[in-house]
Order: C-alpha cells, then structure tokens, then sequence
C-alpha cells in the first residue's frame, strides 16, 4: 500500500455502505418524514443506529434532501429601470457645509423621470 501523508484514514464509526442503503431506503418508504424523525424512527425499527446529522449528510449526497430549489439570483443584472413615473422613489439623505453652516438636504428622486420632487404632491 502507498504511503499517504494526511490522508483518509478508515475509522470504525464511519458508515457502511449497507448503512446507507438503508437509510435511503427508509426515507423511500416515509418520504413525509424529517431527517431527524426518520432517525429515531430507525433507532426504534433497529434499522441503524446513527447520529441525526450523518442521516442528514446521507440524504443529502443521495440527493433527496433537496425539496425545493431557489429562485435564480438577481446579482449582477442592475437596476431594473421603472416603466413609468411614480413606481419607485429613492430617497437620499445629504449633510452639506455651505460657507461654514450646515445644512440638511432630504431629496427624493422619480425612478423613472429621475427628477427631484419638491412638496407632497410630487410637483
């Protein structure tokens, strides 16, 4: 056998293929079960004996874990640009120093026209 430096050593705690078989198995016949549950369920059938996390690890390599997939990521597309006015504000918040007295300056800017609103009526 090879030497190998910092690699896999087999241990006794790890699972057996006819282990995770089983587990698989069991989860086919209560496919409504949790991983946890169907753990104990197990335990208490004497199918296996085996921790929550490595039922949860076995499923999961297995593929069976994967309930429902996410939505697709909106990163890196950009700002989508409204179609018309009054759909989407941005409002910005701004300290400025105007010869030595400061001020505070609320904007609030049309998405779509990207003009400044002044008053409540957005005119």
């Amino acid at each position: 056998m090879v030497n190998d430096h910092n690699g896999r050593i087999p241990r006794d705690f790890w699972l057996d293929d006819w282990e995770r078989e089983a587990i698989v198995a069991f989860f086919h016949e209560h496919p409504s079960e949790g991983y946890r549950r169907l753990t104990y369920m197990m335990l208490d059938a004497g199918v296996v004996a085996v921790s929550p996390s490595s039922v949860l690890r076995v499923l999961r390599t297995a593929g069976l874990m994967r309930r429902w997939s996410p939505p697709p990521s909106q990163k890196g597309t950009g700002f989508k640009q409204p179609s018309e006015p009054h759909k989407h504000w941005h409002v910005d918040i701004s300290y400025l120093n105007i010869q030595g007295t400061f001020y505070y300056l609320c904007s609030v800017l049309d998405g779509c026209s990207r003009f400044i609103c002044f008053g409540s009526d957005g005119k």
